[in-house]
């Protein structure tokens, strides 16, 4: 999940992750349920079981007083079983977002318009791109443009300013909204888990900038999105959202099929947005725990 920043907010709302072995979960749900803190009618539990592993999220109102109980009970807990690591996030501020964008627009402009019907889950904090075609757009909407150029002699340069951007607008997750640059792996092992892509397929089928191009010499009649972790290695971060859009024998050309494709897109981006800024992802080797 994303780590979201202690907020000012007057509601103390608060989002609680656990991981612990499966084994334990039952006592965990026990000792959780028994604080002030996860009462009441706001209070909501969930629980997931994989293999020998269980995952509690709790999301709560609660006081200073209550939840320093809280989270001496779950000391106790910890002390008592091996292998349980929990975390408590403030989650009464929205997570500030850094979207990165290329040419392409459609992505960037749904992202925008989520934002200003306050439906993206968090809030927009600058718009970076390597272009400057979307300047008057994101400006439009009173968001920061920042252009920075990406060429390959000095990515390295463009990679610190991007991090420099991350620190002064105290960025919680980093989206490419279809920015056609490769990171390093450098940059996605400072970022991971708060770096979020949209794949133009349905991976791991067709990786790499020309998909719908393999989609069609391999004649697909389904065509789609991933919304996926970044990491060093290229489309094969951890899925978070699929969406799919079936295609007729009229998509006759590479083109005709990003066309059906670019909603998918925009979606599943959309989605994995919601839920991370939501607190409801939890990290698991290359599969994430979704709530």
């Amino acid at each position: 999940m994303v780590a979201i920043r202690e907020g000012r907010g007057v509601s103390g709302r608060h989002v609680l992750t656990v991981v612990a072995p499966s084994a334990t979960l039952a006592g965990l749900v026990r000792t959780v349920v028994g604080t002030d803190a996860l009462v009441g009618p706001e209070a909501e539990i969930e629980t997931q079981v994989r293999g020998s592993s269980g995952f509690l999220r709790g999301e709560f109102v609660a006081g200073s007083e209550a939840l320093a109980a809280l989270e001496r009970d779950l000391a106790v807990f910890s002390a008592a079983h091996r292998a349980v690591r929990w975390t408590v996030h403030r989650h009464d501020r929205r997570p500030r977002i850094l979207v990165l964008c290329s040419q392409q627009g459609h992505v960037l402009t749904h992202l925008l318009s989520r934002h200003e019907d306050g439906v993206l889950g968090g809030e927009i904090a600058a718009v970076l791109s390597n272009h400057d075609r979307h300047a008057a757009k994101v400006r439009a909407h009173a968001l920061k443009f920042v252009h920075i150029g990406w060429w390959a002699q000095d990515k390295q340069a463009a990679e610190r300013e991007l991090l420099a951007l991350v620190r002064e607008y105290q960025v919680d997750l980093v989206v490419l909204a279809r920015f056609m640059q490769v990171l390093s792996g450098s940059l996605c092992d400072e970022l991971a888990g708060r770096i979020l892509n949209v794949h133009h397929s349905l991976l791991p089928a067709f990786v790499g900038g020309r998909a719908y191009h393999q989609a069609h010499d391999r004649g697909v009649r389904l065509v789609g999105a991933t919304a996926h972790f970044v990491t060093a290695g290229v489309d094969e971060g951890p899925i978070l959202v699929q969406k799919a859009v079936p295609v007729g024998p009229g998509a006759s050309s590479p083109g005709a099929l990003a066309e059906a494709g670019r909603d998918a897109e925009m979606l599943a981006l959309a989605e994995a947005i919601r839920l991370l800024c939501a607190g409801r992802v939890m990290p698991h080797r290359d599969h994430p725990v979704i709530f």
